[in-house]
């Protein structure tokens, strides 16, 4: 009955073992191939030792409990076979594959309960004894194959692997490895020699170490918190006994001095218990520390570790330097040279940043600086590298230029920094200062952490995502409220424009229609004078609309004609007000000024660009026409002694609607007349060039080329502006 509990306890083992994996990641095909392992090896466990619960078991009984044993022990195997060729293959090996060897786990079992394995078993005093069927060395072949492919796909996998996957390779394999050959000796060398089956009983216990130690490896190293227990029980006995106990006696003490005056005994508890509150959060810190100097003195706390990082981390509003300071706590701890998280430009959509800790003269402070050279160490990872691990000889020329400057920069570990959106960067980690190697709880750790810097990482991308949307969104705002207001101006600049001409021509023409006869000649006169004036101007506005909506869509009239260009200056300075024709003189200068060209496009370019020096000048101060032949043409130049032009918005000067001064300022003109300059000049295939210093005043060239244009009445292709001091 002793051997039946044993085997229970060892059987509920492993039913634990297999629930507790099976809950770490319910999605992972390791997960549940090996939980399905551990599940059918405990079952085989508790059956094996049915036969010692009756007094005298029957041998129907016996056979049936045998039968039973190796259905489970090949569903056992079988389980393990796929959990070990999903443990080479990183994942589910394909459902093909999986069909196919369920398949012959089931029709492998089945052979079993149908007495083709085993035809008979007994068992009487102490002794089993069976007759085996005519497949019975199939079934011992079909079990050694699935059993030992199994730790060869493991061994495969170990061979390939690095880091983390390499320990729990290494763990599985040792685990096995032990058992296999001990479970051997007991349960067929010794009977063989004792020529009585006493032993194999043993060899079923023997299976809570490979149960436990695989189960370990699967589950990442979990044994930590069993040294944790150790660590903080001593701490709290230590507190209790160091500061509890005085506290405790110092109030039993006072309450019996004080035990006749209730008021004084209630002022006593109250301040021993205020004491107590006060002081124990020290007094447990300090024990906690001695603890973890006499009880495994290497060991951190990597959940209590992880949440300082978190805390850190979100401690400051810039997420990066929060980084940095966490990873502080974190190199402290590990008792590492440096670690650092490197985000390179692709993820940090800027410039590649290198957030992290470095000690320094015995210190730890925080690094965060941006790199902007490039190094291997930049580069995106799939998996950790170890650099002890590593393979001497390479193919791959990057992953030896990435070991080459990890052993420069005295790294001895990566890790992938990895998000929803793939790569995010590398977790670099340096020596440690005793000079020793990373342990499997150093390794388990640093993945852990590098998976809790990736959100992080991500909430600064999105943080910077969002900060320059919003930039953005500034920036149309701001261009469309300059937009609405540049529209505004140019509505109100308009109407203005139109307003005043046509106020005096209704104004004049009513007093003319009104009082014609009470009039004298020369107020009559004087009234049509406002209105020829009003009228030229409106004709003069009407014509800069005209022009630049005909000359835009391309269905403007050129009627290119050999014209004297004297003439033409003439008539463009004619054009102007009376006022105005006083300020202009002409400057002409050989002869030779004949040229061909659109006449009326002509003039209204040359009095658009005479408008504009005479507005943007003193009232007293000249402006000057000419004219002279130079090499390939004649030019036509337009100066004025005005304030200049900045050269920054020279090249916007010819956009439309674009005005010098500000709008609450301006004084004349709707801001089409450099515009319809330009677009003449681009239908007659003249260049413009500007000439302008701040406070010297601005000329304007128009170069009229030898060769006649054509007659095809639109634009043609758009010709540069220069501009020059």
């Amino acid at each position: 009955m002793i051997i039946f509990v044993v085997a229970a306890l060892t059987a509920a083992l492993g039913f634990f073992f297999s629930w507790v994996v099976y809950r770490a990641h319910r999605g992972s095909f390791l997960n549940r191939s090996f939980s399905a392992s551990l599940f059918f090896l405990s079952c085989w466990i508790v059956c094996a030792h049915l036969n010692l619960l009756p007094a005298d078991p029957s041998p129907t009984l016996v056979t049936w409990q045998y039968r039973t044993c190796y259905t489970l022990v090949t569903l056992a195997a079988g389980s393990f076979f796929l959990f070990g060729l999903g443990f080479l293959k990183g994942g589910s090996p394909g459902k093909k594959w999986l069909l196919g060897m369920v398949f012959a786990f089931l029709a492998c079992a089945l052979l079993n309960p149908l007495g083709l394995t085993l035809r008979q078993a007994t068992y009487s005093q102490g002794i089993y004894r069976q007759v085996n069927g005519p497949l019975y060395p199939l079934f011992i072949a079909w079990e050694t194959v699935f059993a030992g492919g199994a730790l060869v796909l493991v061994w495969l996998k170990r061979g390939k692997s690095q880091g983390i996957e390499r320990t729990r390779a290494t763990y599985i394999l040792t685990a096995f490895g032990l058992f296999v050959p001990t479970a051997i000796i007991l349960a067929a060398v010794l009977p063989a020699i004792m020529e009585r089956d006493v032993t194999s009983d043993y060899a079923f216990f023997l299976t809570a170490f490979p149960m436990s130690l695989t189960g370990y490896a699967i589950l990442r190293h979990r044994f930590l918190d069993v040294r944790l227990a150790v660590r903080r029980a001593f701490s709290y006995l230590l507190t209790i006994l160091l500061f509890g106990t005085p506290l405790i006696a110092a109030f039993l003490l006072s309450s019996y001095i004080w035990k006749d005056n209730p008021r004084a005994y209630l002022w006593v508890s109250a301040c021993w218990l205020a004491l107590a509150v006060a002081f124990t959060p020290a007094a447990l810190r300090r024990t906690s520390r001695l603890a973890s100097r006499l009880f495994f003195s290497g060991l951190y706390d990597e959940v209590e570790l992880l949440h300082r990082f978190s805390s850190a981390a979100t401690s400051r509003l810039d997420i990066r330097e929060g980084m940095a300071e966490g990873l502080v706590t974190i190199c402290d701890a590990l008792g590492l040279q440096e670690i650092l998280a490197v985000i390179p430009e692709e993820a940090a959509e800027s410039r590649t940043w290198v957030l992290g800790a470095r000690r320094e003269g015995g210190m730890v402070r925080p690094v965060r600086h941006v790199d902007d050279r490039p190094s291997p160490l930049y580069r995106p990872l799939a998996e950790a590298v170890l650099l002890e691990e590593a393979r001497k000889e390479l193919s791959d020329e990057e992953e030896d230029a990435f070991l080459d400057e990890m052993r420069k920069k005295g790294l001895i570990a990566a890790f992938p920094i990895s998000g929803h959106q793939g790569p995010l960067g590398t977790l670099l980690v340096g020596e440690k200062i005793s000079r020793a190697g990373l342990d499997p709880m150093d390794l388990e750790f640093l993945s852990q952490l590098a998976e809790r810097l990736s959100p992080y990482i991500e909430n600064y991308r999105l943080s910077m995502l969002l900060l320059n949307r919003v930039e953005e969104l500034g920036e149309i705002r701001k261009k469309l409220e300059e937009s609405d207001r540049f529209k505004t101006d140019i509505i109100n600049i308009t109407a203005h424009e139109f307003r005043t001409p046509l106020t005096l021509l209704t104004g004049f023409s009513a007093a003319l229609a009104a009082r014609f006869q009470e009039l004298p000649d020369e107020e009559k006169r004087d009234c049509l004078e406002n209105i020829v004036w009003a009228g030229r101007r409106l004709n003069a506005l009407l014509d800069q609309f005209v022009a630049a909506a005909a000359l835009k869509s391309g269905k403007a009239e050129l009627c290119p004609e050999k014209c004297d260009l004297r003439r033409i200056l003439k008539e463009a300075v004619d054009s102007l007000e009376e006022s105005e024709r006083k300020r202009v003189y002409l400057e002409t200068s050989g002869d030779g000024l004949a040229v061909t060209t659109d006449r009326r496009h002509l003039i209204l370019a040359l009095r658009s660009l005479l408008e504009n020096g005479l507005r943007y000048s003193d009232e007293n101060s000249p402006v000057i026409l000419g004219a002279g032949r130079e090499s390939g043409g004649v030019t036509v130049w337009v100066r004025d002694r005005g304030g200049g032009i900045p050269p920054e918005i020279v090249d916007s000067l010819f956009h439309p609607f674009t005005f010098l001064e500000e709008a609450d300022k301006h004084r004349r003109g709707v801001g089409l007349g450099l515009h319809v300059v330009r677009l003449i000049a681009e239908a007659l295939d003249m260049d413009i060039k500007v000439e302008s210093q701040p406070g010297e005043g601005s000329t304007f060239r128009l170069l009229l080329k030898d060769s006649p244009i054509g007659r095809s009445g639109g634009p043609s292709a758009p010709r540069g502006v220069s501009a020059r001091p």
